[in-house]
């Protein structure tokens, strides 16, 4: 119940950096892996008195979108990787109206040596 468009490009920089600004645009419906899936739902308003479940975004669809940067690289024996985005949430936790503005970042940084010699 969900789909995702993400655009990106990566961009050299310094010799041993990548940059990659994006842009995507998330929908997420109310569905859930657990539920059944209903076919038909009964609606009193209707002519047969059901309506048809659609196939995609049950309920309340939340919307994100997102834009953001990431960098990753390595520079001796340490190696940084991370990203910042910009979140821009409609009908967040699928309730109607509802908006949420947030920032979102991860950061990691791995240092790698080695010892040579022989072993004992």
């Amino acid at each position: 119940d969900m789909d995702l468009a993400i655009v990106r490009v990566s961009v050299p920089v310094l010799r041993s950096f990548l940059v990659t600004p994006e842009l995507g645009f998330q929908r997420q419906g109310e569905g859930s892996l657990d539920d059944p899936f209903p076919s038909r739902i009964p609606d009193p308003r209707t002519e047969l008195g059901i309506i048809d479940v659609p196939g995609l975004f049950i309920g309340t669809v939340e919307k994100t979108f997102r834009v953001g940067v990431g960098v990753a690289g390595r520079r001796g024996p340490v190696e940084l990787a991370g990203d910042v985005a910009y979140h821009h949430v409609t009908n967040a936790i699928n309730q109607p109206g509802t908006t949420v503005d947030r920032v979102v970042a991860r950061v990691q940084a791995t240092v790698a040596w080695r010892r040579e010699g022989r072993l004992r």
